[in-house]
């Protein structure tokens, strides 16, 4: 083993990767929070089959790090209109939590997700499982209908600062793309120098913001997977199949990797580069680059999710 293998470049930092942290700041910022009582919290750890002298996380069994939202707050970049409150509110680990995300937490715990109780053999998931549907019974959550409440202008102006935000960081990046490549050629003029130059090329940021691109983007992504599930002779079908063959025995899969694997496609390179951009012409963001290693794009997991269990079902590798 070469030392340059033990060595891996640290992730570089984009402004616009943090659109969905901001996303959910306009989002949490407005949620109504709502303290239990002792009583309250007594009688949902109840339910639970948990006391403060076995308080444990309710999807796995292990230790508690947070509270997690049962049902999501945010959606599609949107609120949902639940609310913080102990009848939302489920005893998590981060692991837990962080796999979840806002995924249907019935879907979720049985699903394939990275971390998810399944994936980790967690024992006794379907009694979990009557617990949690308990919980989720024992009373009855509130929605907000946030418009309604504060007035459609006031309402529409949270949302136009949001835009003002996010665009605000598109033109960011692009700047902060050009000082990193100027210095970068500076020092070190030979080396090819990872930068976001993606996000001046992606979108046509000039045009319109990234919150509708990303959207249209999403639209795509749906309407592309279900094409590819009837053409598995497809290229962009063959590669996003075969990333999924090889995650279901390594969760760090390299773009090297994946290309030698498919060793018969020519094309792999250009059809790979066009999964992973948002543009009016590409094929589909289905990926996204961690480092060395490709992911999932997240706005996507989901409808990559449902798709490999059809063409799981259907015989398609």
């Amino acid at each position: 083993m070469s030392y340059s293998s033990l060595f891996r470049m640290p992730t570089v930092m984009k402004i616009t990767g943090r659109s969905s942290s901001i996303t959910n700041a306009f989002i949490n910022s407005i949620i109504p929070v709502i303290k239990p009582t002792e009583v309250d919290i007594k009688e949902a750890l109840n339910i639970l089959d948990m006391d403060k002298e076995n308080f444990r996380c309710a999807y796995c069994g292990d230790g508690v790090t947070e509270w997690d939202h049962l049902r999501p707050l945010v959606i599609n970049q949107k609120p949902t209109g639940f609310i913080s409150e102990i009848q939302n509110l489920i005893p998590s680990c981060g692991k837990c939590n962080q796999s979840k995300g806002n995924k249907n937490w019935h879907q979720w715990i049985l699903s394939d997700a990275p971390k998810s109780p399944k994936t980790r053999g967690i024992e006794e998931i379907h009694l979990r499982i009557d617990r949690l549907n308990d919980y989720e019974n024992w009373r009855k959550p509130t929605t907000v209908n946030f418009e309604s409440i504060v007035g459609e202008e006031r309402w529409q102006q949270h949302w136009s600062s949001w835009k003002t935000v996010l665009k605000t960081m598109e033109s960011s990046q692009v700047l902060a793309t050009e000082i990193a490549n100027i210095v970068a050629q500076k020092y070190s003029p030979t080396t090819e120098i990872s930068t976001y130059s993606q996000s001046v090329e992606s979108c046509e940021l000039t045009l319109r913001d990234s919150v509708s691109c990303e959207i249209a983007e999403i639209e795509k992504v749906r309407k592309k997977l279900n094409r590819w599930a009837r053409r598995p002779n497809q290229i962009c079908c063959k590669i996003l199949n075969k990333y999924l063959q090889l995650s279901h025995n390594s969760k760090s899969i390299t773009k090297e990797r994946l290309k030698s694997d498919l060793p018969e496609l020519d094309t792999f390179d250009a059809n790979f580069a066009q999964m992973k951009i948002i543009s009016e012409r590409n094929h589909a963001k289905i990926f996204e680059m961690n480092g060395d290693f490709v992911e999932v794009w997240s706005p996507v997991k989901n409808l990559v999710t449902a798709y490999h269990a059809e063409v799981s079902g259907s015989g398609v590798k």
